[in-house]
């Protein structure tokens, strides 16, 4: 993980810039675009002493507007008919989330 020290000033502004705010608890910026701007920001688990709801964050404007289409035209019923369905799938979630909850530790 990478230390907000660590995170050029200039992507943190970028960052500010897609949120519309300062960025609370930002840790690191896993993924960017082929010009260098963030797309995803990885966020602290606690930020001013309380759990923090997401650890990850989609802030690609372009990106977040094609998911809101795929949403809308029932992309998550249509996984979680998929995972309801599949045991594999279930136990690949299941470790997912174990992953996930150990990252966030």
């Amino acid at each position: 993980m990478i230390a907000m020290s660590e995170i050029s000033q200039e992507s943190i502004a970028a960052v500010d810039a897609l949120l519309g705010r300062p960025a609370r608890g930002l840790r690191n910026i896993p993924v960017t675009d082929e010009n260098g701007a963030p797309r995803v920001i990885q966020v602290a688990s606690l930020v001013e002493n309380k759990p923090f709801p997401t650890l990850f964050w989609l802030v690609d404007p372009v990106l977040n507007y094609r998911i809101d289409q795929l949403e809308a035209r029932g992309l998550i019923a249509e996984l979680q008919q998929r995972i309801d369905e599949s045991e594999t799938l279930q136990d690949s979630m299941r470790k997912d989330h174990e992953a996930h909850i150990a990252l966030r530790n």
